[in-house]
């Protein structure tokens, strides 16, 4: 990728304590960095088909961007702070991140998690984001797998071409959630306002706080969407 440093990881390499800046690791298959300690990330790349795996402590700065069928991997605590998570540039891309059961992704300022082909953002852990002044725009196939997502701010999955999909698992917290297409398994939902469009709920959920269902779509020039509150029971379809 241009303006980015080449580091080919050719074998299971472990970086300890390390701030790296505008590089990009070629991780090739079977092949795995694990970073260990307090790390950074600053505006780096992995490609390649290989498997790079957080077991520390790491903060991303200024955007981190995965290639090809790369695998990024929590095991610990991540800390995006603000700038964009792209994983997959091009629609033959197949990259894939995933946060473990039991680890941490924290969601800092406004930040995005974007991406292309069929490149997955898989969570079994905690994604949280703490600050009621932060929005998180999701717009990637996203999968919650038994896991726990806790919103303070907006999170916006508010996108048709992507997958949203929750099996088991939490949707909580004080802030708002959009979602547009969502299927949701057996989750317990418990935010405090969220705003679907052609959502599917399977099994039983928690009670919502604040339930809202849109109105069928207006022309675009007739402004946004209206919303309307459902004084029922959370439907099965809307």
């Amino acid at each position: 990728m241009p303006g980015r440093t080449a580091i080919n990881v050719t074998a299971f390499t472990v970086y300890d304590d390390v701030d790296q800046s505008d590089d990009q690791f070629d991780v090739y298959a079977n092949a795995s960095l694990i970073f260990r300690g307090l790390d950074s990330l600053y505006d780096d790349a992995i490609t390649m088909d290989g498997l790079v795996r957080v077991s520390g402590q790491t903060t991303i700065d200024d955007g981190l961007t995965l290639a090809d069928a790369a695998t990024f991997a929590n095991a610990d605590m991540v800390t995006q702070n603000g700038g964009d998570l792209t994983i997959g540039e091009t629609y033959s891309d197949a990259a894939t991140v995933r946060n473990i059961a039991g680890a941490i992704w924290n969601l800092v300022g406004n930040t995005q998690i974007t991406g292309a082909g069929s490149s997955q953002f898989v969570n079994l852990g905690l994604l949280e984001q703490t600050s009621v002044s932060d929005t998180t725009v999701v717009d990637v196939d996203f999968y919650d797998r038994g896991g726990t997502v806790a919103i303070q701010g907006s999170f916006d999955c508010d996108d048709f071409d992507h997958v949203e999909r929750f099996i088991s698992g939490a949707l909580t917290g004080s802030g708002s959630a959009i979602l547009t297409y969502a299927f949701f398994d057996g989750t317990n939902i418990s935010i405090a306002s969220i705003n679907v469009d052609g959502t599917t709920f399977v099994g039983r959920h928690g009670l919502l706080k604040h339930f809202q269902r849109r109105l069928p779509r207006p022309s675009r020039r007739r402004g946004p969407r209206p919303f309307e509150p459902c004084r029922k029971c959370l439907p099965r379809r809307i």
